[in-house]
């Protein structure tokens, strides 16, 4: 089976999802929880566990309107949630359509920031603002596009010996012969741009070179660059995101305050998949098995 983001039935569909989110682990443990369109929150899990407060993905339904249903839900005199998710797709979607440095991105970020200041002053009009943690993440960078940084690969591979899952920043590659991963590889050598290797021998740092959704050849482009063929043309986007995780341009953003934050405190660079730690111990519940960690937090993090 292949995972098609666009998927109403996919997106619902257990089978492409691992780990436990956390609105499912404080729902287990008597916290009650609403998602408004974050990402995976529409996933039927199939311990039968679900957050009580839940919205199906709508992209259209205007940013107020969503700050508007979230506080509906803090208003309600039974099962109010006491963690809730909040999703805007910018600016995501203009970074792609115009590129990171085109003056309607900076408006999507004053929207987005307008945005977060009515939630602000909703959660302040209830008297809620003080007790109440907020932490603000972006899950990527995004970095500007061009047609003159395109590298299409068909003279260094025969694209009838393998599948190929996605085009642009990378190419996840499954041969169609296992017999030839090897002399694959070799020939990706001379690709430009870009970086080909055997997943055993990738960075570590990526955590591709084991599991069984991860390709057995990987191509990693240097930022900017996209990898295609022939046959798929250049991207349509003006930007993207997806390049090696090091590069500045791919980092995102993190911002907390409430009563569990240091005021003032200033983190360096942390890893999404730590996320996860930060907010069972705001919860104060107890965080499922999980890839993350609290430390890179401790020193924003109160005493308790």
């Amino acid at each position: 089976a292949s995972f098609d983001m666009f998927s109403a039935s996919d997106n619902r569909d257990p089978r492409f999802f691992g780990g436990e989110p956390i609105w499912i682990t404080a729902e287990r443990q008597g916290v009650t929880a609403g998602t408004m369109f974050w990402v995976g929150s529409e996933v039927r899990w199939e311990h039968g566990v679900e957050q009580t407060w839940s919205v199906p993905y709508d992209g259209s339904v205007p940013f107020l309107e969503r700050i508007d249903r979230v506080l509906y839900w803090l208003d309600q005199p039974t099962d109010a949630p006491r963690f809730v998710t909040l999703y805007f797709n910018e600016p995501d979607h203009s970074g792609h359509s115009y590129g990171p440095d085109d003056a309607r991105v900076t408006d999507a970020i004053e929207e987005v920031d307008a945005v977060l200041g009515a939630l602000v002053a909703g959660l302040e009009a209830r008297g809620r603002l003080e007790d109440t943690d907020l932490v603000v993440v972006s899950d990527h960078g995004m970095t500007a596009l061009s047609e003159d940084r395109v590298v299409e690969v068909d003279p260094w591979l025969d694209l009838d010996l393998v599948w190929v899952h996605s085009w642009g920043p990378w190419m996840n590659l499954w041969p169609k012969d296992d017999a030839l991963t090897d002399a694959i590889v070799d020939s990706l050598q001379g690709v430009p741009h870009a970086t080909c290797a055997h997943r055993a021998d990738l960075p570590p740092e990526l955590h591709f070179s084991v599991g069984r959704r991860v390709a057995p050849v990987h191509c990693i482009a240097e930022v900017g660059w996209t990898l295609t063929s022939a046959d798929w043309g250049a991207s349509s986007f003006a930007g993207t995101h997806g390049y090696a995780p090091d590069a500045a341009d791919m980092h995102g953003l993190f911002v907390a305050r409430g009563p569990h934050i240091q005021p003032g405190a200033q983190l360096g660079s942390v890893e999404n998949v730590h996320v996860y730690s930060l907010l069972a111990r705001l919860l104060e519940i107890e965080p499922a098995r999980n890839d993350g960690a609290l430390e890179p937090f401790t020193g924003a993090l109160r005493p308790r």
